[in-house]
């Protein structure tokens, strides 16, 4: 099977505001369609949640490997993509800028990051490296909002991905994905969700929420992401989110400022 990075070069890689690639048409358009056609009903993907406008709600590969309701095309895609060859892909492609930015990561590991074991995260044992490929419903809207601003994930994460499938109906405007740069040296994060002030960042990319359109971009504190402004619409906003994490952090805001404003929000 060919994976999401199949047409990838280093040399698609766009190092600012930090490492990134941007893949339009990232998978053949045949073989995409039928993934579309398959994609699960809401009802599955919300596995029993409330609905609530504008929220996410994720489907992980732990249950889609298992739940006979998900294609087998689904379940096939999926189990490439936490497998030990789709991170040799990911580390192939970009093991140099992982090094660069986390220049310690490979001693805290004791190895080199081409010989991590990885394994699929909620489901087995936690090897050096756990891998996530899930179903990501973002849930209609009602009232215009945004999902989330500015932010970082997660410092156990090393990356991360995002396959849209957007529907062909959907008239609805928003849902893109936008890239900040900090404006100066001042830094500050939300402890909650690791969010950053608006006024200490810019947006210096947005890519659209487009069919077919592959982003896959490296953790660090100056990874600073948001999703735009969703209308009102009746569509919900549905991609594929790839994860790579450990156990431990891949990089620590706990040096940094408190964004206090944020607080209470």
């Amino acid at each position: 099977m060919k994976s999401i990075l199949h047409k990838a070069a280093k040399a698609d890689i766009v190092d600012l505001p930090f490492p990134h690639l941007v893949i339009h048409k990232a998978l053949e358009d045949d073989f995409y369609e039928a993934l579309a056609s398959e994609f699960p009903p809401a009802d599955v993907l919300l596995d029993g949640s409330e609905l609530f406008s504008n929220r996410q709600y994720r489907y992980p590969a732990s249950k889609i490997l298992s739940d006979a309701r998900i294609s087998n095309l689904w379940r096939e895609f999926t189990a490439y993509h936490v497998s030990p060859d789709f991170h040799s892909e990911v580390i192939s492609l970009f093991g140099d800028r992982i090094r660069s930015l986390h220049p310690n990561l490979e001693t805290k590991l004791g190895k080199r990051l081409e010989d991590m074991a990885s394994s699929i995260r909620f489901q087995e044992a936690f090897r050096d490296i756990a891998l996530e490929s899930q179903f990501t419903y973002g849930a209609p809207v009602t009232q215009e909002s945004r999902y989330v601003g500015p932010h970082i994930d997660r410092e156990v994460a090393l990356y991360a991905g995002l396959l849209y499938f957007r529907l062909e109906a959907d008239d609805s405007t928003g849902g893109d994905l936008e890239f900040y740069r900090f404006k100066s040296s001042e830094r500050a994060y939300a402890k909650i969700r690791r969010r950053v002030p608006e006024r200490y960042v810019e947006v210096v990319k947005q890519i659209r929420y487009q069919r077919n359109t592959l982003v896959f971009f490296l953790h660090s504190p100056e990874s600073v992401h948001g999703v735009s402004t969703r209308s009102v619409t009746d569509f919900p906003r549905i991609h594929i989110n790839f994860v790579g994490e450990f156990q431990d952090k891949v990089f620590d805001l706990s040096s940094y400022p408190e964004a206090r404003e944020l607080l209470d929000q």
